[in-house]
């Protein structure tokens, strides 16, 4: 039997406030890092980040940044001296200057303050005609790698990428660059909501995730703990 580790689950609250405070009540026990997305956040981010302290939660702001260098490192500044995320993610495609800023920001905090940097590469809603469409001439594969190596170069703590990536990225960026898969789904044959890539929990750990991002599937189920049992251990 395989076992997998719950603490590389990250349970994504993208939901109304009044929902997520019930699936946290429900998973508490199961579940370390919680992902706060725009809707949840600007609906009732500081309750609900006072909520996952008050039950010791780490929480992962996925604020996608990408803007002008200095306005992107005024923003984490901000979100780290109000919030101290675990992680924060900004947008690679903004560039090495972007990101180069973010992490310039980051490092003038005390290190148990500062938060993990992600790059988001391509989205996983994106299929490849999708991004042949908005113009960008190289395959998805090729710019998800290239993005995830000048994310490691600026310094970065990881990226996030679908789990289609993960073993050409893995090959290319250092041990300990971490990598962050969304758009799982425990039977990538059934229903896969906005989602175009998509892999299964188990399928992206062995080929070289630290985290993958997972909600509907967990706080959609009668049962959360179960489900979240079931990817943590298999035969």
């Amino acid at each position: 039997m395989n076992k997998y580790d719950s603490n590389k689950i990250i349970l994504a609250l993208d939901v109304p406030a009044a929902d997520a405070v019930k699936i946290i009540d429900k998973t508490k026990d199961a579940i370390a890092v919680y992902k706060l997305g725009h809707p949840l956040f600007t609906e009732a981010g500081p309750q609900i980040v006072d909520l996952l302290q008050k039950h010791s939660k780490k929480f992962f702001l996925d604020f996608k940044y990408h803007d002008i260098p200095n306005t992107v490192a005024l923003a984490i500044t901000a979100i780290t001296k109000k919030y101290k995320p675990e992680m924060v993610t900004l947008h690679a495609s903004g560039g090495k200057k972007m990101m180069a800023a973010a992490v310039d920001a980051v490092n003038k905090f005390d290190p148990s303050d500062r938060p993990k940097l992600l790059g988001v590469t391509v989205l996983t809603s994106m299929s490849p005609s999708d991004f042949a469409a908005v113009g960008v001439t190289k395959s998805v594969g090729q710019a998800v790698h290239d993005l995830a190596v000048s994310a490691a170069d600026c310094g970065l703590a990881g990226i996030v990428c679908s789990g289609e990536e993960v073993k050409s990225v893995r090959q290319s960026v250092p041990k300990e660059f971490l990598i962050v898969v969304p758009g799982v789904r425990l039977d990538t044959n059934k229903k896969t909501d906005d989602q175009s890539r998509v892999v299964t929990p188990w399928s992206a750990w062995d080929d070289g995730a630290d985290y993958v991002v997972i909600g509907r599937p967990i706080y959609e189920a009668a049962d959360p703990e179960k489900v979240i049992q079931s990817m943590t251990f298999v035969v």
